[in-house]
């Protein structure tokens, strides 16, 4: 030990051997006053960095508001309630927003308007640069893999040109899974024959050689083939399940709804009466209202293709009542093309209870007629902000009375002047 451990001066290991057996070396002591020093130090850094991130998401938060601010348009920005998102993910899969917000989405994955403000909040970018996840592509490829299983909403905004850019879109992912798909398969195909010629290539030399005495093995030259031929349909190269729920206003004369219950690929068709619905407010951040009533009857279109409409039924198999909602079994006479008619009643009966629990009550629908938010009628007949229209318009009639009060003055006040100079006498 000596004197210099007892004074516990030791901090290290090596200097004292552990200690004197007195507990005078306090290496434990002067360790954990060290350790705690480097906790501290780490302590500051995670509080630096919280910070920083904090401040970060002030500023992104204070953009994004302020885009959506900017665009005074609270009506075109509402969303489908969390109702229907959740009958739409239990019963479809769906996991994907294409047209939302962060102030409105109900999913973490979903496109908007404005990726520059929105990417920090989870936005994928714009729909029309947007495409359903691949799986990776080969070593050495930009392409990537082929199209990975996916069931997506999409409630675009009611303006006439997207919902028809928006139906040709859907079609061209359709058309571009089995494209791609049929070109895999195409080359599956190419394969195989290749192999097959080899194979009777060989065959032919093993013939010679046996012909010769000569023993060795034989390639069956129609196994490839056969392989091949079973291969050769889209399906055998793996098209990938593909289902779009799409919402959008009762205007059947819409050219691009029109397209929609045209399309071969519509499994689904529900009408939701107007009165018997609501919307989440676009502006449900400033409102004390969360819900508002929508203003037309609203049209659930389904789109799939074979393969999503057997993963992912509007239809419940007889024999399999439980299955559709959970996405397996198959998807019985449902998943056939056109019609959409037909649909699981129970799915059906779900979106609707869905669409009603967002229906707001009377004493919202009064408040929102009278704070005026909006053109609509059940806005009172105003503008936007229709409070800040009244106050501009109380303004100007206070500005136009006091111009009127500072008229008549100067107006006496001529005729005042007119009448002294009348009354004045001439100078001799």
């Amino acid at each position: 030990g000596g004197e210099k451990n007892g004074g516990g001066d030791c901090h290290f290991k090596e200097d004292c051997g552990g200690g004197d057996g007195r507990g005078g070396c306090v290496q434990g002591e002067d360790r954990g006053t060290a350790e705690g020093g480097n906790v501290n130090e780490v302590a500051l850094e995670e509080e630096l960095k919280l910070e920083i991130e904090e401040e970060a998401f002030e500023s992104a938060l204070f953009c994004c508001l302020s885009r959506y601010q900017s665009v005074q348009g609270h009506g075109f920005q509402a969303a489908c309630s969390e109702h229907v998102m959740r009958v739409l993910r239990d019963r479809l899969g769906v996991t994907h927003e294409c047209f939302a917000s962060p102030l409105n989405c109900h999913f973490p994955s979903f496109c908007s308007a404005f990726p520059d403000t929105d990417a920090a909040f989870g936005s994928k970018g714009s729909f029309w640069q947007w495409a359903p996840p691949r799986a990776p592509g080969k070593a050495g490829s930009r392409a990537g893999g082929r199209f990975l299983p996916g069931s997506f909403q999409a409630n675009p905004p009611f303006v006439a040109a997207i919902m028809l850019r928006m139906a040709e879109r859907i079609e061209g992912f359709f058309a571009q899974a089995e494209a791609e798909a049929e070109a895999r398969s195409q080359a599956a195909v190419a394969e195989a024959r290749g192999e097959a010629r080899g194979g009777r290539e060989h065959a032919a030399a093993a013939g010679a050689e046996s012909a010769a005495g000569v023993k060795t093995a034989f390639l069956p030259t129609s196994s490839a083939w056969r392989g091949a031929s079973a291969a050769s349909s889209p399906a055998a190269a793996g098209v990938a399940p593909l289902s779009f729920a799409v919402v959008v206003p009762g205007w059947l004369a819409d050219p691009g709804i029109a397209k929609m219950l045209a399309s071969k690929r519509l499994r689904l068709r529900l009408n939701v009466p107007q009165a018997d619905h609501g919307f989440c407010d676009g502006a449900q951040h400033q409102r004390r209202d969360r819900y508002r009533e929508s203003p037309y009857d609203t049209l659930v279109l389904v789109l799939q293709n074979d393969q999503g409409a057997r993963r992912w039924p509007t239809t419940t198999p007889k024999k399999s009542a439980g299955r559709g909602r959970h996405g397996g079994g198959s998807g019985g006479d449902g998943c056939g093309g056109g019609g959409g008619d037909d649909g699981d009643p129970s799915i059906k009966a779900a979106l609707l209870r869905a669409f009603a629990m967002a229906v707001p009550t009377t004493a919202a629908a009064a408040r929102r007629a009278r704070e005026g938010r909006g053109f609509a009628d059940a806005d009172g007949g105003g503008g936007v902000y229709k409070g800040k229209n009244k106050r501009k318009q109380h303004a100007a009639a206070a500005a136009a009375a006091l111009q009127g009060v500072a008229g008549e003055k100067m107006h006496r006040r001529n005729q005042d002047g007119s009448v002294k100079k009348k009354r004045r006498k001439p100078r001799p």
